[in-house]
């Protein structure tokens, strides 16, 4: 019995660890937006993104340093995307996970419905 608890215990621990590796740092699902996926994503049959609220710069930055991407506001490409923000704009955190290998996590700056351009925090493979 001792042992199928600790089985058990390892199971959850190891469920919660995988869950939290592909969550959405904390960010909360915009349900309404509808995504527009890239023609890479239908190339290699990615399911349906979910796209985050929109995001202030702060917020944006404080989820890639919780991802993993240290010093992110001193990367040329988030530079680059900042510099194209115009008024209404919308910076929205973005992730792809399929079931099974690969996956995508990535900053993207929409205006509408349309993303002017994005920058990639994670690649998972």
């Amino acid at each position: 019995m001792k042992i199928r608890l600790i089985h058990l215990a390892a199971f959850v621990a190891s469920v919660l660890v995988m869950g939290c590796a592909h969550s959405p740092i904390s960010t909360q699902v915009d349900r309404s937006f509808r995504y527009q996926p890239t023609d890479f994503e239908k190339q290699v049959g990615y399911p349906p993104c979910k796209v985050s609220v929109p995001l202030t710069q702060d917020e944006a930055l404080r989820a890639a340093e919780r991802s993993g991407a240290h010093n992110f506001d001193k990367s040329s490409e988030w530079s680059e995307m900042i510099a194209l923000m115009e008024t209404g704009d919308q910076l929205r955190y973005v992730w792809c996970i399929p079931k099974g290998r690969g996956g995508m996590v990535f900053f993207a700056l929409y205006r509408g419905l349309n993303m002017v351009t994005k920058v990639h925090t994670v690649m998972l493979d």
